[in-house]
């Protein structure tokens, strides 16, 4: 399944968003990838040790699709 279709079908209260490039607190690159630290409320330190209740994805997305998408959203 894509990613696209698996939005889709989610109700709003189902799903929820946080923007990273404003969270990032900290990183570093490793020889296995970026080691990247970031804020949320989207989750506790009790969710990461007792399991959550959420999956949680990194999705990246172009900028320019980004800005392209959300100015139609505002006009």
């Amino acid at each position: 399944m894509k990613i696209h279709e698996i939005l889709a079908v989610l109700a709003d209260d189902e799903v929820s968003m946080q923007g990273l490039n404003a969270a990032i607190i900290g990183i570093r690159a490793t020889k296995s990838g970026n080691a990247v630290t970031f804020l949320t409320d989207g989750l506790s330190p009790a969710d990461l040790i007792h399991g959550s209740d959420k999956v949680v994805i990194a999705l990246f997305i172009k900028r320019e699709a980004w800005d392209r998408e959300r100015a139609k959203e505002r006009s």
